[in-house]
Parts: C-alpha cells; sequence; structure tokens
C-alpha cells in the first residue's frame, strides 16, 4: 500500500510519501518548505546615535524670556512637576531648563489652530473672567472687604 504525499501549508511542512508499505521501520522525516527568503544574519545595532539623530534644535517662544527667538540644542527631555520640560546648555556649559510650552517643540493648541487668529478667547477664560469679575462687585458691594474663608489667616478677618 502506497502512501499519498502530506502537505501542510499552515505549518510549513512537506511530508514524502513513502514508497514502500506504511509499516516500513524507516522514519519519515518532515522536510521544511518555506516561501521566505534564505537565512540573513542579524546586523547587530549600535547604541551610539548616529549623525542624523541628533535632535533637532529649538526656538525659545516665550516673548518674556531673555532668550526669546534664540536657537538651542535639546540635551534631554523629561516630565517634571507635572509637565514637560526641555533641558539645554548655556554658554559656560551649564545645563538649564524650560518648559516645553515657552519653545517651538510644544505641541499646537487646538483652539488656536482653529480659530486661527478669529477669536481672541476661549469660552473657558471668558466663564472665569465672569466669575472674577462677579467676586470683585461682591467686595465692592459689602465695601470693599473680601469674603471671609475658614482658611484665610485670622490678621485679615474684619
Amino acid at each position: 500500500m502506497l502512501v499519498p504525499d502530506a502537505v501542510f501549508p499552515t505549518c510549513g511542512l512537506h511530508l514524502p510519501a513513502c514508497h514502500s508499505l506504511a509499516s516500513s521501520t524507516a522514519p519519515v522525516l518532515p522536510k521544511p518548505v518555506s516561501s521566505i527568503a534564505p537565512w540573513i544574519p542579524w546586523k547587530p545595532q549600535s547604541n551610539a546615535p548616529e549623525a542624523g539623530d541628533a535632535p533637532p534644535p529649538f526656538r525659545v517662544t516665550h516673548p518674556f524670556h531673555p532668550l526669546f527667538g534664540q536657537m538651542l540644542e535639546v540635551v534631554a527631555q523629561a516630565r517634571e512637576w507635572g509637565e514637560e520640560r526641555v533641558y539645554y546648555r548655556d554658554p559656560s556649559g551649564r545645563m538649564r531648563l524650560l518648559p516645553v510650552r515657552w519653545t517651538s517643540m510644544a505641541v499646537l493648541d487646538p483652539f488656536v489652530l482653529i480659530a486661527a487668529g478669529r477669536a481672541y478667547f476661549r469660552l473657558e477664560d471668558l466663564i472665569r473672567l465672569e466669575d472674577g469679575l462677579k467676586e470683585l462687585q461682591g467686595m465692592n458691594s459689602r465695601g470693599g472687604a473680601p469674603e471671609v474663608k475658614e482658611n484665610m489667616p485670622l490678621m485679615l478677618r474684619k
């Protein structure tokens, strides 16, 4: 009795038919079949940055910062004190930091991007302004004395 070829496409094995009886004592070894190119040795990765891997320089965009408009090189970037910070070296080589939001590395605010100069104020800013104005009006109607709060120092209470 002859055994037909067995092909298992899911695992890439091809079992050739044994041309003798199925009860033959010779073991039938699977032969791998693959459509993948021959094995290519792994190229070791370098752990040193290449010339093109250097982070791009950034510009200080905060209008009141003394370094406004200057281009600086990023040394590191991390999240500290609740916000992203970018580190750079000053001319003397000392490490300094700036909030990312004061630099050209900051992500554009969606409101500013969409408003495109057509709106000067955000809704939440206007609501905060209105609340502040109401608080000031309340101070004037009570003779200028602020509302007494539990956490206010005793010497400020009247």
